[in-house]
């Protein structure tokens, strides 16, 4: 039996996608595989032209020439969720974004999540 994208994933990556699936209203079916070539799992909102990843990796190095490549090619925003192998206990969780929609390109790195007192993202 083959083995799914999903399989192949950090299940960690997968937790820290679920709270942006049920913020989006998405369902499971927006969970991809690999995009662009950045990491694996990944979630496509194409409502809002944007694309959430997220990867144990935590070299930002790694994945920004992949991300502004991605994000110019294909005419979207990407997200990339960092979170390491121990996520805040020895990692930080962390955000980087390009934002190819606006001109000129705006790249962000090391950007952490917050949720609200009402537990809004």
């Amino acid at each position: 039996m083959p083995i799914s994208d999903h399989e192949r994933v950090s299940t960690t990556s997968l937790a820290l996608l679920r709270p942006l699936l049920i913020a989006l209203d998405a369902s499971d079916s927006a969970v991809t595989g690999p995009f662009a070539g950045l990491p694996s799992p990944c979630i496509r909102c194409p409502a809002i032209s944007t694309v959430i990843c997220a990867t144990p990796v935590t070299s930002v190095r790694l994945f920004r020439p992949r991300m502004v490549a991605a994000a110019c090619e294909n005419d979207v925003d990407i997200l990339l969720i960092r979170h390491g192998l121990a996520p805040e206990i020895l990692d930080e969780v962390t955000v980087d974004a390009v934002m190819h929609r606006r001109s000129p390109l705006d790249v962000f790195s090391g950007m952490v999540t917050y949720r609200g007192i009402d537990s809004d993202l």
